[in-house]
């Protein structure tokens, strides 16, 4: 009986394989879609300019594609050219010149809402359809505010629940719910292997959980990003490096996802890792630090995580009328490194204040709550972080209201709060509301 060809030809080639035993296959894909969303049309104009300048260094390649959506302000563009003031889709090339974009502009959009879920998932969808590829990785680079809008301090106050991409000339911008959901719509099925969130207080539970079914992975800061123009006269940007990791992946197609966030998160922090010289007059130079951190997070952990916090939340209710708890419960607060929100007492880091806990209960189901959750999120969840050494944090936060916030700012926020989707999967907002009535009193 004679084999089928096929069936022959596999037969050989396991053969050969197996003799060339030391010879790997990387298991990654060899194509890649880089989607970049920069939103300029604020006081961010220049600084997304000029990350777009520098992708241009790495450009394009046929087997990685870099496309961006970048819209700018007329007044705030810096160098370039008043044509950056509308929305243009743009297919980033290669061009060592610092100064003037020249990539292809693939389409102009006029002014479009880069505060609207329909552009991003526009914006997607036309990346998906122009440039298919076997992995995606998506960029942005915009204001954000966490998972609330801190500038909002009144139930009555018209705002949206989280304050991303917020586009000036359109007065709008996106909350958790309406990112979350333009996403998935554009992506229609496809998933990103990566989402880089180049925006402020990002790097929360809360916003990491309400992604995680369409990334694999995330890279964003739990702190403040600090840019720092005009630097002795001459325009400095600090910030991401995004085109160090699309260099790796145009020469190295085969690279994992885990390396390619190492290497974004090291070029970020690196940025931060010396002292800046600010002069104002040009004759005396004051040293000025700038903290920084980033995270990179694995999604398929965050349910695990969240179900730990779950838990927790609900083992401290249950004993929240024991003084002992209230004392480890305020000390937690008191010692936990905050992050900007309102008078910085909203943003708490997770992992600090989980230890804080658990060095200050004395009850072992609590102790073992506390221990469980931080084996998750130190084991599993936060896979890589890097600060800078003045910079005392961990990798992700955590929304916890103080007492001393207002009670009318606390309605509203937590109203906010309550849209969430960590917020009504767990106790952790009930928490919140009982430990407050108890620490006031």
């Amino acid at each position: 009986m004679f084999l089928p060809f096929f069936t022959f030809l596999g037969i050989v080639l396991g053969i050969i394989a197996t003799a060339l035993g030391d010879v790997s296959v990387s298991p990654m894909s060899t194509s890649a879609t880089v989607m970049c969303y920069l939103n300029g049309d604020n006081d961010l104009s220049r600084e997304v300019l000029h990350a777009l300048d520098m992708l241009e260094t790495a450009g394009s390649t046929k087997d990685v594609n870099v496309v961006a959506l970048v819209d700018g302000h007329p007044a705030w563009l810096g160098p370039y050219s008043l044509d950056w003031a509308r929305t243009r889709l743009v297919h980033v090339e290669l061009d060592t010149n610092i100064g003037e974009i020249k990539s292809t502009v693939l389409a102009e959009w006029g002014e479009a809402d880069l505060g609207s879920s329909e552009t991003l998932e526009r914006f997607i969808r036309e990346s998906i359809a122009r440039y298919p590829a076997d992995r995606f990785i998506f960029y942005t680079f915009a204001h954000s505010q966490g998972i609330i809008d801190t500038g909002r301090l009144s139930i009555r106050q018209p705002g949206k629940r989280l304050s991303i991409s917020p586009d000036e000339t359109n007065q709008a911008k996106m909350n958790i719910e309406e990112f979350h959901t333009s996403i998935r719509r554009g992506l229609a099925g496809h998933h990103f292997d990566l989402m880089v969130l180049f925006s402020c207080l990002a790097n929360m539970v809360e916003v990491g959980y309400a992604l995680s079914d369409v990334t694999d992975y995330v890279v964003a800061s739990q702190d403040e990003i600090r840019l720092l123009n005009e630097h002795s006269g001459n325009a400095q940007f600090c910030g991401l490096d995004l085109e160090t990791a699309i260099v790796k992946l145009i020469q190295h197609p085969g690279t994992d996802t885990q390396t390619l966030s190492r290497i974004i998160i090291d070029s970020y922090v690196q940025n931060y890792r010396h002292d800046d010289g600010l002069t104002a007059d040009d004759s005396k130079a004051d040293v000025c630090l700038f903290p920084a951190g980033m995270a990179l997070v694995d999604c398929k952990a965050l349910t695990r995580l969240v179900r730990e916090l779950d838990k927790l939340s609900e083992v401290m209710i249950a004993q929240s009328n024991d003084p002992l708890v209230q004392y480890a419960v305020r000390q937690a607060i008191q010692h936990t490194p905050r992050f900007a929100s309102f008078l910085n007492l909203e943003y708490y880091d997770l992992q600090l204040l989980i230890s804080n806990l658990r060095d200050h209960f004395q009850q072992r189901e609590l102790i073992q709550a506390c221990n469980e959750t931080i084996d998750v999120l130190s084991g599993q969840v936060l896979l890589y972080e890097r600060h800078t050494l003045h910079n005392n944090i961990t990798g992700m936060s955590v929304y916890l209201s103080n007492p001393l916030v207002p009670d009318n700012i606390f309605a509203a926020h937590q109203t906010m709060y309550l849209q969430s989707r960590f917020s009504q999967d767990t106790h952790w907002d009930e928490m919140i509301d009982c430990f407050r009535e108890r620490l006031k009193r």
